[in-house]
């Protein structure tokens, strides 16, 4: 008797697993993949072909604090991230960001050959994609270094620089997008929350800038007749203007006057930040390929601030140093993607609505090459303003833009940051004015049949002007300043260590 209760006890655990995997999988196949249509502009589902607009929000909870760890040990709460979705859906998200950092989901150490991805967090992460399932979200999954750390594989072999670093994170790829092929319930996987390049002087960047110099160059000669110096072998050659720690220098120094100072036209200035943007493009690239290599068919994407070559932060200090640089170049970085994500604040010196309106409407134009542009990120504050502001946003792009993100899902007390006031639920839960207005905009924006604009006139950029200018913000704000501003394009030159690049790893694939 005893054996046939522990048989009958057997059968019914078994079956119980079977019927649950088999649900999930069910629950994967009922929601359809999404894929970049046709016209290299929307989003669709695969299968019935029926347009999908992107119109969510990036999850960051009130109750994990800042910056959010909700797959921490300390933070992980199923029951309130159940609740946190089941409100998303009410609400209207059809995607939502979320976040591992690499602290948590791959502690040191690591290496090449062994990557040892945490099981808890991966667990977890499992755990809410089966949440997000039920209610109908797709999530984008966003794997960020900088929040809560970088870990010592990173951190100690060159960060973005390094390849050790790289060989990590391909390996890290090729198993986490494996296990998730033809798992609907993603959307998208993305490298960074916002991307800045740390690093200027440092012996890891020096050490790959003079492997950059050797091959684009080829010869020392070739270097002093670009730069007008007198090196004697690539060894010698030193990093280009300022050291990174001194930028607000440059309003004491007329421009040229000072040996750190950003220097018009500077060739070996403009090299070593088309070095950095190729730097940036790498790090992205590789990680796409590695994607790619087990899941063709997996969409990748990213986050960008608007400080870019033309876009570049507007206040003092002028760069803040290396890390508000132009080499964040959405017009090189696009090509690593499938689709581009920005992000929008109303930071324009003075400006009216109007003006923040054309500033969000000019970087949304500048970073389109041809792909989806999803505006990933925006918000404004005080709430009162934010509410209204963020509709007219949604309103007034929506000739430019193929989705909308807003940032935050809710607001997060002691964040220090618009964080704190910008959510569609407050610390409470409860629906702020935004949370509000978002809710009755949802199923009318589902339903857009999202088409852009084409342009009245290109401008084209001069990149090594724009590059090496102190002045590089003219551009932006003669275009911010014009009332009657019609639908423009932006044509710039292309990184050619880039497009080589590409074209060295498209001939390995071969």
């Amino acid at each position: 008797m005893y054996i046939l209760k522990k048989i009958f006890l057997y059968i019914c655990i078994t079956i119980f697993l079977i019927t649950y995997t088999y649900a999930q999988k069910m629950n994967m196949i009922n929601i359809d993949k999404i894929i970049v249509s046709t016209d290299n502009w929307t989003f669709c589902e695969k299968s019935s072909k029926k347009p999908f607009v992107p119109f969510g929000v990036n999850y960051m909870p009130g109750w994990s604090g800042w910056a959010p760890d909700y797959f921490g040990d300390m933070k992980w709460d199923e029951q309130k991230i159940e609740k946190d979705f089941i409100t998303m859906s009410q609400l209207g998200v059809n995607v939502s960001k979320v976040v591992l950092s690499y602290m948590s989901i791959l502690p040191d150490p690591q290496f090449p050959d062994k990557i040892i991805i945490n099981q808890k967090v991966l667990d977890r992460f499992e755990k809410m994609l089966e949440i997000a399932g039920r209610n109908n979200i797709r999530l984008i999954v966003t794997l960020e270094p900088s929040w809560h750390g970088f870990p010592k594989w990173f951190k100690d072999n060159g960060l973005h620089y390094g390849q050790y670093p790289l060989d990590i994170l391909s390996g890290f790829w090729k198993q986490f997008a494996k296990r998730y092929i033809g798992d609907n319930r993603i959307f998208a996987y993305s490298f960074c929350v916002e991307i800045e390049l740390p690093g200027w002087n440092e012996p890891y960047v020096v050490t790959e800038w003079r492997k950059w110099v050797k091959e684009n160059y080829k010869t020392i000669d070739n270097v002093n007749k670009a730069w007008r110096t007198e090196y004697k072998s690539f060894e010698e050659i030193t990093v280009a203007g300022y050291n990174g720690l001194n930028s607000p220098d440059w309003k004491k120094f007329p421009e040229g006057t000072d040996e750190n100072e950003n220097k018009t036209n500077d060739q070996k200035l403009y090299d070593f930040l088309l070095f950095r943007e190729y730097i940036a493009f790498r790090f992205m690239y590789t990680q796409t390929l590695a994607i790619k290599s087990v899941d063709p068919e997996a969409l990748t994407s990213m986050g960008f601030v608007q400080w870019n070559p033309i876009l570049r932060q507007l206040w003092e200090p002028v760069n803040e140093g290396p890390f508000r640089g132009p080499e964040f170049n959405v017009k090189e970085m696009v090509k690593a993607f499938d689709f581009l994500g920005i992000h929008f604040y109303p930071v324009f010196p003075n400006g009216t609505d109007e003006e923040q309106m054309r500033y969000l409407e000019i970087w949304a134009r500048y970073a389109y090459s041809g792909k989806p542009v999803v505006l990933e990120e925006f918000n404004a504050s005080p709430p009162d303003k934010n509410a209204w502001w963020c509709r007219d946003v949604i309103y007034e792009t929506r000739n430019c833009v193929s989705g909308w993100l807003v940032w935050t899902f809710q607001n997060t007390e002691k964040s220090d940051n618009i964080t704190e006031v910008c959510g569609l639920i407050d610390a409470k839960g409860n629906r702020t004015k935004w949370g509000l207005i978002f809710q009755k905009l949802a199923p009318r924006v589902k339903t857009w049949k999202l088409k852009r604009e084409p342009p009245v006139n290109i401008v084209n950029i001069d990149k090594k002007w724009i590059f090496t200018s102190s002045d590089y913000s003219k551009i932006l704000y003669e275009l911010v300043k014009d009332e009657n501003l019609k639908p423009i394009d932006f044509r710039m030159e292309s990184n050619k260590s880039i497009d080589n690049f590409i074209m060295k790893k498209e001939l390995r694939k071969e």
